[in-house]
């Protein structure tokens, strides 16, 4: 949704990271492509089923320190 992919591949990208964790990618991600990408612009993230969020392979105080 926010036309990266023209200039960039996002699968490339998560499987040549795939020596950190996800929680490290997530952030990586936004703070080196997405900000980098659209420095002048707001994001705003929403997490719906915040049920779901315990299923997850990392801790949940983690990601939700990374949104914050």
């Amino acid at each position: 949704g926010f036309r990266l992919s023209r200039e960039f591949n996002l699968k490339t990208w998560w499987k040549e990271a795939d020596n950190i964790s996800f929680l490290q990618r997530l952030s990586y991600f936004i703070s080196d492509i997405l900000l980098a990408t659209i420095p002048d612009d707001n994001i705003v993230i929403f997490v719906d089923e915040i049920d779901s969020i315990l299923s997850l392979d990392f801790p949940v105080d983690d990601f939700f320190a990374l949104i914050r």
